[in-house]
């Protein structure tokens, strides 16, 4: 492995790992080896893009442009700097020009159709036996035993049917990401997913949709102050348990009721 590579792959590392400032020189000096090279510069403006540095970054993917003006992920991270700078119709246009390129960069059209369908999936099985028996045992596991119901085979099959909407979360992601590791998954994310959930309400598909546009819009917009996120979302779990434990739009009304055929004949 040749000196350039080998600062690539520490670079690369690093970004994995969140330490962005030592990713940063580990590019420069890969750029430093090879400047000509579009790619190195453009991953040195992703990283400048997330230390705040959106000046730099511009700089740097539009001369990685003029290098190599036909890469369609250097067009969309320029949309997105320039977005962040409220430069909307240059933003536009760099999209434009990554669609043109790679018409597979509309792929987030295919994960909201998927997440569509899941949707579906999931109100559709809530009716099937397997759903009312989830419901049930969600509400009352005596009560389940004694008409029944196995906890542990009906638990099972929950967890099965998450894993496998899981799987193909996450095989998206991984397509998207190109490479994954452990460290992609930090605690962070773990804290979003939870925070989602107890803020939309459990049972409640819309109030977790409402939860996950507040949780993932909100820090994008009050992006300077991206180190007081685990104290917000402390505050924001505290403030919902205290004030409204079950969620925000949750609601535990069974999915199938019994037909009310009125008062038995005298």
């Amino acid at each position: 492995m040749d000196e350039f590579q080998r600062w690539c792959d520490q670079a690369r590392a690093r970004v994995v790992a969140g330490r962005f400032p030592e990713a940063e020189a580990a590019f420069r000096e890969a750029r430093r080896l090879r400047p000509e090279d579009a790619r190195v510069s453009a991953e040195l403006a992703v990283v400048l893009r997330r230390l705040r540095r959106a000046g730099e970054a511009e700089v740097l993917l539009r001369e990685a442009l003029a290098r190599a003006p036909g890469i369609a992920s250097v067009h969309a991270e320029l949309g997105g700097v320039l977005f962040e700078q409220d430069r909307f119709a240059e933003a536009a246009r760099a999209y434009r020009d990554a669609l043109r390129i790679r018409p597979d960069f509309a792929r987030a059209h295919l994960a909201l159709g998927l997440a569509l369908v899941v949707n579906v999936f999931t109100l559709r099985i809530r009716k099937l036996p397997v759903g009312r028996a989830w419901e049930a045992l969600r509400e009352d596991e005596v009560a389940c035993k004694s008409l029944g119901v196995h906890p542990r085979n009906t638990k099972l099959t929950a967890f099965a049917i998450g894993a496998m909407f899981g799987g193909f979360g996450g095989s998206f992601f991984a397509t998207r990401q190109g490479f994954i590791s452990p460290e992609s998954f930090t605690f962070l994310e773990s804290a979003i997913i939870l925070a989602i959930v107890v803020l939309g309400g459990m049972g409640s598909q819309i109030g977790v949709v409402l939860a996950a546009i507040l949780l993932i819009g909100l820090p994008e917009v009050f992006r300077e102050l991206n180190q007081y996120r685990m104290l917000a979302f402390g505050l924001a779990m505290v403030a919902i348990m205290t004030w409204r434990p079950r969620g925000l739009l949750a609601h535990r009304d069974p999915t199938v009721r019994l037909a009310d055929h009125g008062p038995p004949p005298a």
